[in-house]
């Protein structure tokens, strides 16, 4: 049977939540997990990219319509420095609180379409999503080991 997209983003999710485990609130401002990202960092970013996902649902079910034509010309890495930029003084706390409420969001927008028999391919959620997740997951776990080494 073929995980739904809700399926692959609550196994996805679990992930990251198990990856997150550990880290310290010492450790969550260091920089060092991606670059000079801090864990809280990733959180502020994530939570970022889960709030656009409310948006992007919406726009693939037709319950919002964009208008892309002028662009503002970012590209998606010019976007998350952007974003980084904008977040950099959050406190852990509020990232953690902003990821928490845009993933349930996002969580809770793909639930309503999902039941309204709307449907999605892998190439339109899994970016934003399950694979976004993974990706960071697979960072902090990076990072802890680093960690544990240099100890």
């Amino acid at each position: 049977m073929i995980d739904s997209p809700l399926d692959k983003m609550n196994q996805s999710w679990q992930g990251f939540q198990e990856a997150l485990d550990g880290i310290t609130d010492e450790q969550i401002d260091e920089p060092g997990t991606i670059g000079e990202w801090s864990v809280k960092d990733v959180l502020a970013h994530l939570a970022f990219w889960d709030a656009e996902t409310v948006s992007l649902i919406d726009l693939y079910t037709g319950a919002i319509t964009r208008d892309d034509s002028d662009g503002d010309g970012e590209d998606w890495q010019q976007v998350n420095e952007r974003v980084h930029d904008e977040r950099e003084s959050w406190t852990a706390e509020r990232a953690r609180t902003e990821l928490e409420s845009s993933h349930a969001a996002a969580r809770a927008r793909l639930q309503e379409a999902l039941d309204a028999g709307h449907t999605f391919t892998d190439e339109q959620l899994a970016g934003n999503m399950w694979e976004h997740y993974d990706d960071h997951a697979a960072d902090l776990r990076a990072y802890k080991e680093r960690i544990a080494q240099a100890v």
